[in-house]
């Protein structure tokens, strides 16, 4: 038993899982200050691992992927050093997640056997997947009776329910119509490894769940990743690319009727879930409140903060934003300013509304948000290694033959692709953050019948 204990203590891979763990707990914002006990004690656990982890296979990081990485670590570690007289405690902390993420997360699948490596992500999947079901169940069930109400945090006022005509339910719907593009993902890999009915209920529910969440980035990611499966895995590569102009025609015809009618579902679903909540605030409404029943029905027609005239309506805020992040870039150009100076920098271009937006989600760009956290040397390392990872995969999505890793392909293409919205893939301690890397990691180092070349 003790030695059993050990082996779990001294494994990467549950040290990840505990990480996870923590994170979904305190993912509502009144839970969070209770989890940040066991947040760092997850990351002394994780700290303790990479450097135990380093030393005895310091040759793992001399591959192009972890290399890159490496070097990435190096690069933002510098720009700690170089920006120390500001909030120097605060980047170093995050800089131990940024370490613990890219370095051993990403390498927790470098070297494992098969079995191994299908049973860790068969158990990282199912973690991730039945708790993003549990939320997305809670936040339809706040829908459905109409419970709704906010909070305040040290970071704010925080909603719970349906704010705005979008379903928030425990947290900002952006992460959770992100959370349900992945467990979407998921329930389909292991859909495809055990047929268990419960995956496709998760995928009914997730979808409707990121529909009501009414996020742009979570929808174009989607549609993104659905385009991918299609093409890839629903038809298949030979099929879909055939030769002979009418085959390939008519596959274009299945491909596009495939993805109208999952446009056409989108306000179809808006429109009939919301049939529940409005019969039953009917059902429960005096008299004097059936008068009123115009202002009190729920509605899902998006709430825009924004003027029609604004230049900045279509992106919510964000083109202002980058425009602000540029700025700031360009006061240290080489090594960036620092992830928690960010805000400081950037809030004085802004309303307060809409620096508050910084403060909650840094610059609703991953890339702009590398540029200016970390300046041109971290931004042009981890944008050769996103290049090298795109190509990579593209490569196998027509070359390779295990329609599980396409899935899985299609998912990090559609996570980058949303990033371009939100910021949630790196300088983040987010679940999002993790699985991103891991799930690469995974993909560039499984040693199955086949693997991408390292």
């Amino acid at each position: 038993m003790i030695n059993k204990l050990k082996g779990y203590v001294k494994e990467p891979f549950y040290a990840l899982l505990f990480m996870l763990l923590v994170v979904y707990v305190g993912a509502p914002p009144f839970l969070r200050e209770y989890t940040g006990v066991f947040r760092k004690l997850a990351l002394v656990w994780a700290c303790i691992l990479l450097a135990v982890y380093f030393c005895k296979n310091y040759r793992n990081y001399l591959n192009k992927y972890s290399g890159l990485l490496f070097l990435l670590c190096v690069s933002y570690g510098i720009t700690i050093l170089v920006n120390y007289h500001n909030k120097l405690s605060s980047n170093i902390f995050s800089y131990a997640y940024f370490l613990v993420t890219l370095l051993l997360f990403f390498n927790v699948f470098q070297h494992r056997d098969k079995i191994t490596s299908k049973k860790y992500i068969s158990i990282f999947m199912k973690l991730n997947v039945f708790a993003t079901f549990v939320f997305a169940v809670i936040a339809l069930v706040m829908f459905c009776f109409n419970i709704v109400g906010f909070y305040e945090t040290d970071t704010g006022i925080q909603h719970y329910g349906l704010y705005e005509n979008r379903l928030w339910g425990l947290f900002n719907p952006n992460i959770g119509g992100m959370n349900a593009l992945i467990a979407i993902a998921f329930s389909l890999f292991l859909y495809k490894e055990n047929k268990k009915k419960f995956y496709v209920v998760s995928i009914v529910i997730e979808y409707i769940y990121l529909i009501l969440t009414q996020s742009r980035s979570a929808l174009l990611s989607f549609f993104a990743f659905i385009i991918i499966f299609i093409v890839f895995v629903l038809i298949g590569k030979e099929k879909f690319f055939v030769k002979g102009k009418k085959p390939f025609l008519l596959n274009i015809g299945k491909l596009v009727c495939i993805v109208a009618i999952l446009l056409v579902s989108v306000p179809i679903v808006k429109n009939v879930v919301v049939i529940i909540p409005n019969t039953y605030i009917a059902l429960n409404s005096s008299d004097s409140q059936k008068q009123k029943e115009e202002d009190v029905r729920v509605k899902l027609a998006r709430i825009e903060n924004f003027e029609e005239d604004n230049a900045d309506n279509l992106s919510n805020g964000r083109i202002g934003i980058w425009k602000a992040g540029v700025k700031v870039w360009k006061t240290s150009p080489i090594f960036g300013v620092g992830l928690h100076n960010v805000y400081e920098d950037v809030k004085g271009y802004l309303d307060k509304g809409t620096a508050q937006a910084v403060r909650n989600g840094s610059m609703h760009n991953v890339y702009i948000t590398t540029l200016v956290s970390s300046g041109v040397m971290g931004a042009a390392v981890f944008l050769v290694f996103l290049v090298i990872v795109v190509w990579s995969f593209i490569k196998y999505l027509f070359t390779g033959q295990n329609t599980e890793k396409k899935i899985l392909m299609g998912l990090i293409f559609a996570l980058m692709l949303g990033d371009c919205l939100e910021s949630r893939i790196i300088f983040s301690t987010s679940n999002i953050c993790f699985i991103f890397w891991t799930i690469c990691g995974y993909l560039i180092f499984y040693e199955g019948e086949e693997h991408v070349s390292v």
